[in-house]
């Protein structure tokens, strides 16, 4: 092989693939002294745990040492490893049902602090602050106020820390920490395939029967079931309402819903049949957890969303076919779903105000909802400027509820809608601000999209998917309220990651159409090596990640 064997562009192209080669492994360059310093670091806060009576604090930062050793030398699979322990709850189960502390757990998100300092502080690059971080803190402002003056502010500062915390702070880990198409990418397989692992687990619990078990904390099932039939004796057959690691059997739902449209995009995006299959295994069990949480609500959000797919082109006619053969089979695996999903016509029936027999003739789940969407409006229209203040409509609740006339339950209860809560808690400015961050995010991705719609489809399939995640879940949130809001901004910081990728790599050259995988590049070492240094800086030049100077 030699130099005149390539024309000036495919040069150009192969010296811009080595350039993505050597940039991978100057990125994997950390200096020795730092994680001798963390292990140093770590082994003094477990001796002085121990010596302060807490020997379970040492005995965890003890076993730290090697996650901390995995941590630096593999920054890439911390955020990987962060994604899936955030997905699937495990450091929330881990604190309710196996003792670890707090601080252990509400730290997993500060691993990703590990791939951001190599970026930031050993390669030189900037903090990425996308358009959206200054609408979060507008938002934040204005809950900030809510909770001044809210009739009792200190319930409402705990919600007003729990969205810094899990809102503003995790969307800004997640952006920082996601910076190349490969980790993009990564990111993506890895909460897919939390997902599955989600509904693996509870289509294991369904089909085994073994209700009383709930799989160390990730097979939760809640209290909630519904009537499917009855036995040999006449007794009624109830199916419980199951909720994987979440506890909430809706909440539940909603998160695996967001997966998949990512499912899909990984299965257009996929170069190889067993990442095919691998993405269709995972799209079917996600499918099967939807289905098992048996909630009406993300039935009509997803069905909203797929034709949102198929409208905007994010599907065609013939692909719905593959889609249509997956919820079949989800069907098979789930029959008592379309039980459930039968009391949607029903509901219907309670949109008829004027006539009592309609209103008689519907469930109490839907009258409750009502009642409680009913009265946030109410809130709205007595608060309509900043609200009642973060999570403060249950307080205000059974008041606003007896007004709407509807049923009232003694309970505290939420406001069972996304934006009627928001309207409520928020007032207008907080409705604008959040319309202005999900507005923002959506025009960024699409821009992303039509960017890389020719020249690299598959990361155009992957920004699909990502729009596609979030007009799910906002759409199943016209039945459910804003909360475990950390896998909406967990989803939004996904976004804002694939945006700013987009604007970064604006200049990336379309792929090589050599037949040259990125990993083969060493075989053209020598012949770019010894004439086109000029070019391969360019690359360089042209190559650099997202936030870099």
């Amino acid at each position: 092989m030699t130099a005149s064997a390539f024309s000036a562009d495919e040069r150009a192209r192969l010296a811009a693939i080595l350039a993505i080669a050597a940039r991978r492994r100057a990125q994997r360059a950390v200096p020795v002294w730092l994680p001798v310093a963390g292990i140093l670091l770590v082994t003094l806060v477990a001796t002085a745990s121990v010596f302060a009576g807490k020997p379970e604090l040492g005995v965890a930062g003890m076993l730290g040492i090697p996650v901390l050793l995995f941590a630096f030398s593999r920054s890439d699979r911390v955020t990987q490893l962060v994604l899936f322990l955030l997905f699937t709850n495990a450091a929330v189960i881990a604190k309710q049902f196996h003792g670890v502390p707090f601080l252990v757990a509400a730290a997993v998100p500060l691993l990703l602090g590990i791939p951001i300092a190599q970026w930031v502080i050993f390669r030189g690059q900037k903090i990425i602050v996308t358009p959206v971080v200054p609408l979060m803190f507008a938002f934040f402002a204005v809950q900030l106020v809510g909770a001044l003056f809210a009739a009792e502010p200190d319930k409402a500062f705990p919600n007003l820390f729990e969205f810094a915390m899990e809102g503003i702070a995790l969307y800004v880990l997640v952006v920082n920490a996601i910076r190349t198409p490969e980790t993009l990418r990564n990111a993506l397989w890895t909460v897919v395939l939390a997902g599955a692992f989600m509904g693996a687990i509870v289509f294991h619990q369904q089909i085994t029967g073994n209700y009383a078990s709930n799989y160390g904390g990730f097979a939760q099932v809640s209290n909630a079931a519904f009537e499917i039939g009855e036995d040999v004796s006449g007794a009624e057959l109830l199916q419980p309402r199951l909720a994987g690691p979440l506890g909430v059997q809706n909440r539940f739902a909603q998160t695996l819903a967001m997966l998949l449209p990512l499912a899909l995009a990984l299965f257009w995006s996929a170069r190889s049949v067993k990442a095919r299959l691998l993405a269709l295994a995972c799209f079917q069990f996600i499918g099967i957890g939807i289905a098992l949480a048996f909630s009406r609500g993300a039935a009509v959000g997803i069905a909203f969303m797929f034709l949102c797919m198929l409208g905007m082109g994010y599907i065609r006619l013939r692909h719905l076919v593959i889609v249509g053969a997956m919820v079949a089979l989800v069907a098979m695996a789930v029959p008592e779903y379309a039980v459930r999903l039968s009391s949607l016509a029903r509901v219907g029936d309670a949109m008829e105000f004027g006539s009592s027999a309609g209103f008689r003739n519907t469930d109490g789940a839907t009258k409750s909802r009502l009642t409680e969407m009913l009265g946030a409006g109410l809130v709205f229209a007595d608060h309509p400027v900043v609200g009642v203040g973060p999570g403060m409509y249950k307080e205000h609740y059974r008041e606003y509820a007896e007004r709407a006339g509807l049923k009232v339950k003694s309970s505290d209860r939420e406001s069972h809608s996304l934006y009627l809560g928001l309207a409520a808690e928020h007032g207008l400015l907080g409705v604008f601000a959040f319309t202005a961050i999900v507005v923002v995010t959506f025009w960024e991705l699409s821009r992303a999209r039509r960017r890389w719609r020719r020249s690299h489809p598959e990361l155009a399939n992957l920004t699909g998917g990502l729009l596609m995640a979030l007009v799910g879940y906002l759409a199943i949130g016209f039945f459910l309220h804003f909360a475990y809001i950390r896998y909406f901004w967990l989803m939004m910081g996904l976004a804002g990651a694939a945006s700013r990728i987009a604007v970064a790599r604006r200049s990336l050259p379309p792929a090589p159409a050599l037949g040259i995988r990125y990993g083969e590049a060493e075989s053209v070492k020598r012949v770019l090596l010894g004439t086109h240094r000029p070019a391969l800086a360019q690359a360089t030049d042209q190559r650099r990640p997202a936030g870099a100077r």
